[in-house]
């Protein structure tokens, strides 16, 4: 079974995604150890973690960017095999946007088997 990491963002990371400041505490959230993150987290009523049901539910989201240097290919190669815009990958690569449902299925397909997608992509 893997572990669940928490991801931590400071600050400037935040701004450099662009998203809206929240107004939370980081130097308090930067001094914490990941057990106190993860405390803090299982506390709070609002977001109470996901049971093993829920979580075997979750669909796996498939990493653009990830599947790309899997197939060692530049964005822009990436782009025109698959038939995405080169804006979209950029934007998906730096969190600056997501794929949509049947984006994300076709990502699925491209990460098992390429080949076929190209094929099918490539036929007239």
């Amino acid at each position: 079974m893997k572990k669940n990491h928490i991801v931590r963002y400071s600050f400037k990371d935040i701004q450099k995604m662009k998203l809206k400041d929240t107004g939370t505490d980081w130097k308090r959230v930067n001094s914490m150890s990941e057990a106190e993150i993860e405390a803090n987290a299982r506390s709070d009523p609002d977001n109470p973690p996901l049971t093993k049901k829920e979580l075997s539910r979750a669909q796996w989201m498939p990493s653009p960017k990830a599947i790309r240097k899997k197939l060692d290919m530049t964005q822009r190669e990436f782009a025109q095999a698959f038939h995405f815009s080169l804006g979209a990958v950029r934007d998906w690569e730096q969190g600056r946007g997501i794929p949509d449902p049947s984006t994300r299925a076709l990502l699925r397909v491209i990460a098992y088997r390429p080949d076929i997608v190209r094929t099918a992509l490539n036929r007239p």
